[in-house]
């Protein structure tokens, strides 16, 4: 359970409640999966979308039910909660005798949490009932704006007496770009990328594309083969966005059992193709005027939560008729 002082420091109290009950006291988990959740334990909303398991165990007291209620009090923004409080769970006549929650009446169902803006918390707030026979609680008309304290003070629940909590964010979704990031060995393309001002043309998640990125080492070589230094390369945007674009295939995710020999791929450079040579199995070699073949090192890496992009990592610069 967690204790008042903590609850203060979170802004529970006053936010949602002014107090944990002097009557009674029970101790309160909440885990998904193989995670229980403590003092504002961060969850993603992936992590936190299924039904949570709940354990209760009376410490003092003496009721027959208990009601179950949880709400996220930072909508839509922690800045700006103007739909304070969401409900996201509602359980009432949990039978007290064996605190099993599946044996309550569901009034409204889980959802898990989809916060648009900030770090939200999502509050487990656990209350006695007051009588020994069940309430009779209808679903709610809506979920936002769904006050603890009104419901506490409707059914004469009083003060909660166990809180859990946790918290949870908007995960940011993955494209090329991002993905691109995350690999050591694409930095000189992240920069290059960055220098044309091509980030949100690849970023745009409802567009898929097949990328084909040059590493660290290949565009290395490709500097000195073109007698160029990064510096020249990146401060000339022009070219640099020619040869960026010539890159990517627009309008398709190919993933490497799509390409086949002898294969043309229309790229973002206006009337440039790439040409695909397969003369192996497992070898995959990409063809371009400008420059020797470039070959398939690591193949169909994910890159586009909304559409499923594709990155092929090549150990080469593709280089169209400049």
């Amino acid at each position: 359970m967690v204790a008042e002082a903590i609850l203060e420091e979170s802004g529970i109290i006053p936010d949602l409640i002014d107090g944990l009950s002097t009557t009674a006291q029970a101790e309160l988990s909440v885990s998904f999966g193989d995670v229980t959740i403590e003092d504002g334990t961060f969850l993603t909303p992936e992590e936190a979308s299924v039904v949570p398991n709940v354990s209760i165990e009376a410490v003092s007291g003496s009721a027959a039910y208990y009601t179950l209620l949880t709400l996220d009090p930072d909508a839509p923004d922690p800045a700006n909660p103007t739909r304070r409080s969401i409900l996201h769970w509602l359980v009432t006549n949990i039978p007290a005798d064996s605190a099993d929650i599946t044996l309550g009446d569901v009034v409204s169902a889980w959802r898990g949490p989809n916060p648009p803006t900030g770090t939200h918390r999502y509050v487990f707030l656990l209350y006695e009932q007051p009588a020994a026979d069940p309430l009779q609680v209808p679903a709610p008309e809506g979920i936002a704006n769904f006050s603890a304290r009104d419901f506490s003070a409707e059914y004469e629940l009083g003060e909660p007496i166990a809180v859990a909590y946790f918290t949870s964010a908007k995960q940011p979704s993955s494209n090329t770009v991002t993905v691109a990031q995350s690999v050591p060995e694409l930095s000189t393309l992240v920069a290059a990328v960055q220098a044309a001002g091509l980030v949100d043309a690849l970023a745009n998640p409802t567009v898929p594309l097949t990328v084909f990125a040059p590493t660290n080492d290949a565009f290395a070589a490709a500097l000195a083969r073109l007698n160029f230094t990064a510096e020249e390369l990146l401060g000339n945007t022009e070219l640099l966005t020619d040869v960026l674009s010539y890159h990517v295939v627009p309008g398709a995710a190919a993933k490497a059992a799509d390409l086949s020999d002898g294969l043309v791929l229309a790229t973002l450079l206006q009337g440039a193709n790439i040409t695909v040579s397969i003369p192996a199995p497992g070898d995959v070699q990409l063809l371009s005027p400008g420059a020797p073949p470039s070959r398939v090192i690591q193949a169909d890496v994910p890159a586009g939560d909304a559409v499923g992009s594709i990155i092929h990592v090549v150990d080469g610069v593709l280089v169209p008729e400049l």
